[in-house]
């Protein structure tokens, strides 16, 4: 973990460290750190590592705001690095069949495996992106090349959390390992020109991709799901659901926290209801699910009054 931290941070970077109780997605801490106060505390994340918790970071710098423990798209200070995460087959090709395919296209300086068939590919940018008005083009046009490899869009995020190699996963008791580290690393042309956007921008209709080689597959349409309500949202309740992913910044273990606290709400609304506004807001937040619906539907109804 430390010699990581260490390699992959500036002497000046704050980055957040995140810490999580699998078993209890309530339970969490969060720190706004330097290398310098991670060196200073690695022994008690360590001791939370081997506790209970599964330990992440943020992939980007942060700005240094008092009094403010929430990690905010808003502060963030510089990208340092292109991100994709592998967690799930897509029809026909395995994970690793993906994973092969993106280390084709470009060697990466890291390949981090999170769990069994589970990968995450950092390619680090030479010249970090400092500049606020090309954070939304650097989104939209990693999500174009996420599109293309099949893998996981909610690392379009530049607040995202990334597992921290050499902790242990606690969803599974795996130890994320380092399987693959070079010293190259990439200007961000190399992937992708970037032009400035204001945030409340729409995505540009045509763009073309800089790198023409890369594989295209045929999108699978998602499942209809089963029983379209009409959903009325009150600011209230859409707020449960924002300022929970705020906190925690992963809109999977949001709508299992959503799902349980409005379960046990007075108005006690029917599961079907609850998942229908998860959509709703997913929706308005730009957060669309990727995955197919009815089965997201059936995993996370577990949730439901517990």
């Amino acid at each position: 973990m430390k010699n990581f931290i260490n390699n992959y941070f500036n002497d000046t970077d704050y980055f957040y460290i995140f810490m999580l109780n699998n078993k209890d997605t309530t339970d969490f801490k969060q720190f706004l750190h330097t290398k310098e106060s991670f060196n200073k505390f690695y022994q008690k994340i360590k001791y939370y590592n081997n506790l209970k918790y599964s330990i992440y970071y943020s992939y980007n710098s942060f700005e240094k705001i008092d009094n403010c423990i929430f990690r905010q798209k808003k502060y963030v200070k510089s990208i340092k690095s292109v991100i994709f995460d592998i967690d799930e087959d897509y029809e026909d090709k395995t994970t690793q069949d993906i994973l092969n395919t993106i280390k084709t296209y470009k060697k990466p300086t890291y390949i981090i495996q999170t769990s069994p068939n589970k990968y995450q590919i950092i390619y680090k940018l030479k010249n970090e992106i400092t500049d606020k008005s090309l954070f939304k083009s650097y989104e939209i046009e990693l999500e174009k090349l996420i599109n293309i490899f099949k893998t996981d869009k909610n690392v379009k995020d530049i607040s995202k959390l990334l597992r921290l190699p050499r902790s242990i996963n606690h969803k599974n008791q795996f130890l994320t390992q380092i399987i693959e580290e070079n010293e190259e690393t990439y200007n961000i042309e190399d992937f992708f020109e970037l032009y400035e956007l204001s945030e409340d921008t729409q995505n540009p209709q045509e763009t073309i991709l800089k790198d023409k080689s890369i594989p295209t597959h045929t999108q699978t349409p998602l499942t209809p799901y089963i029983e379209d309500l009409e959903v009325v949202l009150t600011p209230y309740v859409k707020r449960i659901w924002t300022k929970t992913n705020e906190t925690i910044q992963d809109p999977s273990r949001t709508d299992i926290l959503f799902i349980k606290r409005r379960s046990k709400m007075d108005d006690k609304p029917s599961y079907n209801k609850i998942f229908n506004e998860i959509l709703e807001i997913r929706k308005l937040e730009d957060k669309s699910l990727k995955r197919d619906l009815q089965q997201y539907f059936n995993d996370r109804k577990q949730f439901y009054n517990n």
